[in-house]
């Protein structure tokens, strides 16, 4: 199922989410927001599995719910896609309010700023065979 992780501005867990997660969608939850709330200040963004092997690549719903929450918080976030077998990074490269938004897939080195130590146990409560 589809697992999610808050993580701070060094790529550290704050909190596991999967509360009524499915293979394909994890809902909006109070607890999460909450989480990310009371962590704003140290907020570095959420990781949230594909639970397959294959390419990783944000669906049209992620960019909508990462772009939400980069305007909410008025910041821009990390956030990580990972399936069993590949992880990207994507962030907005303009905040939302400006012209000519876009967002940008790197690789997990594009970003030397943040250690994500989580990655295994992530797949790992996805269902992955590690």
């Amino acid at each position: 199922m589809e697992i999610i992780v808050v993580f701070d501005t060094t790529g550290k867990a704050i909190y596991w989410h999967d509360k009524d997660a499915s293979s394909g969608y994890v809902p909006d939850s109070d607890d999460l927001f909450d989480v990310m709330w009371e962590n704003k200040d140290r907020l570095g963004g959420f990781a949230h599995t594909h639970p397959w092997d294959g390419e990783a690549r944000p669906s049209s719903i992620d960019l909508t719910t990462y772009r939400d929450l980069d305007k909410a918080f008025g910041k821009r976030l990390v956030w990580p896609v990972i399936s069993f077998t590949d992880a990207v990074l994507v962030f907005w490269t303009k905040f939302p309010d400006e012209p000519g938004e876009g967002y940008v897939i790197a690789d997990f080195d594009y970003l030397e700023e943040f250690e994500f130590d989580w990655v295994d146990e992530l797949r790992r409560r996805s269902g992955a065979q590690i």
